[in-house]
């Protein structure tokens, strides 16, 4: 069993450590809100995000910058705007946020 599991964790380490950066990135209450904010409206440029935060835009944009190198989110830009998405890989760390949310509410 040690054996065979010591080959799975080094079949599957690159994944482990994309996953690891994903939810490292998504492990701080500002970037989960944004997760839990994109989930909800699709697409939000950065002006928008940190209206709904009530935080600045350069603040906003470190957040952003952090999350698109861990690709849990894309931007895509129309003219002189940048519209950000969640991207494919961190769509389902965002879908189960909101889950876990919807379960605690119900729960209380």
């Amino acid at each position: 069993m040690i054996d065979r599991q010591r080959r799975s964790l080094k079949q599957f380490s690159d994944e482990l450590e994309a996953q690891a950066a994903r939810w490292s990135a998504a492990g701080n209450t500002v970037r989960a809100s944004i997760l839990y904010l994109l989930h909800a409206e699709k697409e939000l440029c950065p002006c928008d995000i940190s209206d709904i935060l009530g935080m600045s835009v350069p603040a906003v944009s470190q957040h952003l910058k952090r999350m698109r190198e861990a690709d849990l989110i894309v931007g895509r830009r129309d003219g002189v705007m940048i519209f950000y998405a969640l991207s494919p890989a961190g769509r389902p760390l965002a879908e189960e946020m909101d889950m876990n949310i919807r379960n605690e509410n119900i729960l209380s």
